[in-house]
């Protein structure tokens, strides 16, 4: 999620799903709330691997606004969220990523293959795609964060 200027302070992709949808459901209100999407930070990381983390600061926040280039207003029918919350369970079959299949098709569960979208949340709220699911066996342990690039 692209952070979202919401007139003073701006919302980081760590928000939770009810927030999401009560952000989504402002745009609709009969005093709607009135968003800005923006692009920013055309300089260059310390590190241009790993993009730095924003806290939540007023020298941080006046970084953002002074690295922002363009914004847009944002209106109640182009408020979407992007995709559904799967978490991860054992025993379930996930789809494998496939670069020759649409996303639309992996992102969604199968009821005639029994398959899961190749995507999970696990209890620490980090999100996973399935590299491979070992000719579709169970998955039975939870994935955890081992390295992080």
């Amino acid at each position: 999620m692209v952070p979202v200027n919401d007139g003073g302070s701006y919302t980081s992709k760590k928000i939770s799903f009810n927030a999401a949808e009560q952000f989504k459901e402002s745009f609709f209100e009969y005093s709607p709330t009135i968003g800005y999407v923006f692009i920013g930070n055309h300089l260059s990381y310390v590190n241009d691997d790993v993009a730095e983390e924003i806290t939540d600061t007023s020298v941080n926040e006046k970084l953002v606004w002074d690295n922002m280039y363009a914004a847009r207003k944002v209106t109640g029918s182009e408020v979407e969220l992007v995709v559904p919350r799967y978490d991860w369970s054992a025993n379930t079959i996930y789809k494998h990523y496939d670069d020759r299949v649409e996303i639309a098709n992996l992102v969604t569960a199968s009821a005639n293959t029994n398959l899961q979208p190749m995507y999970v949340m696990n209890s620490e709220r980090n999100v996973y795609i399935c590299l491979s699911n070992a000719l579709n066996a169970n998955s039975i342990g939870k994935t955890v964060l081992l390295l992080r690039l």
